[in-house]
């Protein structure tokens, strides 16, 4: 069986009087030199007579390069600020290549590398005796959830993608706070249904919000979508974006599972629609499999954030049901992709970057099926919470459950 790959360093330490390298391979380290040299030339030239302060109270920074964003593996490691024993500043980089893209290690294997990068700064250990401190890569159970996206953080969870050199001297300041946000969060059963089978999170400590809507009947459904809220609630405080990530990836692989081991024999299914908005620094993420959504309002026009994994969504896409006929058709519920679903959990994702003003929304099908999205953009233009949105959803027929969550970044 084919080994982890081993954790190695390349940079400056006090013990050595030039560069040390061990275990990173040239691939690597040469284009990594190259993108530092031109960062810190550049980032001097910015700072001026700030530039040591800025040095001394850096951050160590955590990242995650897939593949061909520096050589042709993809990287994971911490970068902290250090200096040879005559005094000349260059980081000290720990890190492990491998072939693939992967979401970022435990946040105890970043803890150790950070750990070790100080105890080299400061402690006087040589190259040999810190390389033998390194732990290696846990075993792979990671997927490729940052698959061609380049990112930085900080154990307190500051983000930014791999600067460029007049980008350089962002990873030398002290990481903000978390961005301030405003939320709102309602649902209702509506006025057929008597059982609300939706759940939803709200944790804006986290920058994390999400809808579920439970499928199954018969009580599997609200089953379904709880499961996914309980497990998204239990996620601790502390984490970076990307470790989240790795988080909501893992345990809604651990509710699928365990929705389908609950279901297998009966022929029935316990399932739900989820759909996951994270907010981190100048960035969101989405998460979502099904058809409920995610919408983003900016500078007055509203666009869909996801995809619905739905039969009548790749009608439309195939040219065969127009948007007008997808909403009537007699198949527009069955949904293709769910947690709890038999086979493989498949989650869409996508990225990109936050402007001023931007408002988000959340939803179960209730509030679309109910309102026309041309109604949807100008509620959310004029400010309306989320209890307003059920409300009128409600007041329009109310026909399923209906939830909302509201982002304001």
């Amino acid at each position: 069986m084919e080994s982890q790959p081993r954790t190695g360093l390349f940079g400056k330490i006090p013990a050595h009087g030039d560069f040390v390298r061990r275990a990173l391979p040239l691939s690597f380290a040469r284009p990594w030199d190259e993108w530092l040299c031109r960062g810190l030339a550049t980032a001097r030239a910015m700072l001026g007579d700030g530039w040591n302060a800025a040095w001394e109270r850096a951050p160590v920074w955590r990242f995650c390069l897939a593949p061909g964003i520096c050589g042709p593996e993809a990287a994971v490691g911490v970068l902290a600020t250090s200096a040879d024993m005559m005094g000349r500043q260059f980081p000290i980089t720990l890190a492990a290549t491998l072939p693939m893209a992967a979401t970022p290690p435990p946040e105890d294997w970043f803890a150790a590398l950070e750990q070790a990068a100080l105890a080299a700064r400061t402690g006087g250990l040589d190259a040999d005796a810190l390389a033998a401190m390194l732990p290696p890569l846990p075993p792979d159970d990671m997927d490729a959830t940052l698959a061609g996206l380049s990112q930085f953080w900080t154990a307190d969870g500051a983000t930014c993608a791999m600067p460029s050199p007049e980008g350089f001297a962002r990873l030398l300041e002290t990481p903000a706070a978390m961005m301030s946000t405003h939320c709102s969060a309602a649902s209702h059963p509506g006025v057929v249904r008597q059982r609300n089978e939706d759940s939803l999170v709200n944790r804006p400590d986290l920058g994390l919000w999400a809808v579920a809507d439970g499928a199954g009947g018969h009580g599997a459904g609200d089953v379904a979508s709880q499961a996914i809220a309980e497990a998204l609630e239990s996620i601790p405080p502390g984490l970076s974006g990307a470790e989240i990530l790795a988080q909501l990836r893992r345990r809604l692989a651990d509710v699928h599972s365990r929705l389908q081991a609950r279901m297998e024999g009966s022929g029935g299914i316990s399932a739900s629609t989820v759909a996951i908005l994270l907010l981190r620094g100048e960035d969101y993420a989405a998460l979502w499999a099904g058809d409920s959504r995610i919408y983003l309002l900016r500078d007055g026009v509203l666009s869909r954030v996801t995809h619905d994994h739905s039969l009548v969504q790749e009608l439309v896409d195939a040219g065969i049901l127009s948007e007008a006929e997808a909403e009537s058709h007699p198949q527009a519920n069955v949904i293709t992709r769910a947690v709890g679903a038999r086979g493989d959990l498949e989650l869409d994702k996508t990225h990109g970057r936050l402007l001023p003003r931007d408002r988000f929304l959340l939803c179960s099908d209730g509030l679309f099926k109910e309102l026309p999205e041309v109604d949807i953009a100008a509620l959310l233009a004029d400010g309306a919470d989320a209890a307003e949105m059920v409300r009128r959803a409600v007041e329009a027929g109310g026909r399923d459950n209906v939830t909302v969550v509201t982002v304001q970044a």
